[in-house]
Formats: structure tokens, C-alpha cells, sequence
């Protein structure tokens, strides 16, 4: 008696987290619809944050590298040309690009700035 008892018992139970794993799904769909499928297709909600940050740094980066730039040349359609280039680089040329304009801005008219503006050139170009 008490073995079919147990048995009643663990069948109740095995239907009860049956009901609650069907629930839960549903839920789960719903949430997925209610947000949009666009998050749930990207993936989790910070990474939108994530990319606005690096799209964020890159302008301002972007800004930074034309001022530098808009100092040493003189050609505005060259400066505009530049322009179109940097925002088609990554983050990782944008980022060496920008910290070697700060290098010419510290050092404005020394040989280190001289070198740091030819390779801002060079990997503008090449890029």
C-alpha cells in the first residue's frame, strides 16, 4: 500500500512540474515577443549598450583625429576624403589612429610628432 501510494505521489509530481515546465515555456515565449524579436535576436540586452559605447568613443575619437588633422593639412577636399575613411575603420585602427593624434597635439612641432603624423598618414592611407 505504501509503495503504491509513493508511486500516486511521484506521478502527481512528475505532472505538476510537467504543468509548470509548460507555463514557463509559455512565459518565456511571451517575453520573447512582448521585447521584440530584434533583442532576442542579437542577444542580451546590454549588448546594445555595448555597441552604442564603441559607436560613441569612435566619434569622439573621430573628432579628435580631424582636429589634429584639420592643423596639418590645409585641403579640404583631402579632409574630407579622411573623414569618409575613418568611418569606414574599426575600433582598433580608430583607437591607434586617435592616440597618435594626441601624440601630435602634445608635441606639436618635434620630430616625434613629425614621425607620429606620417604614420597617421601611412595607416589612413593603407587602411
Amino acid at each position: 500500500m505504501a509503495d503504491l501510494l509513493r508511486e500516486v505521489n511521484m506521478k502527481t509530481n512528475i505532472i505538476r512540474f510537467k504543468k509548470l515546465l509548460t507555463i514557463c515555456s509559455l512565459m518565456l515565449v511571451f517575453i520573447t515577443f512582448i521585447s521584440g524579436s530584434s533583442t532576442a535576436a542579437i542577444g542580451p540586452p546590454g549588448m546594445k549598450l555595448v555597441s552604442l559605447s564603441y559607436s560613441l568613443n569612435n566619434k569622439i575619437d573621430i573628432s579628435g583625429i580631424l582636429s589634429v588633422l584639420e592643423n596639418r593639412v590645409k585641403d579640404r577636399k583631402l579632409l574630407e576624403r579622411t573623414k569618409e575613411k575613418l568611418s569606414s575603420l574599426d575600433n582598433k585602427d580608430i583607437r591607434l589612429i586617435a592616440s597618435l593624434c594626441q601624440q601630435i597635439s602634445r608635441g606639436n612641432n618635434t620630430p616625434g610628432s613629425d614621425i607620429a603624423f606620417s604614420l597617421v598618414s601611412a595607416l589612413i592611407i593603407l587602411s
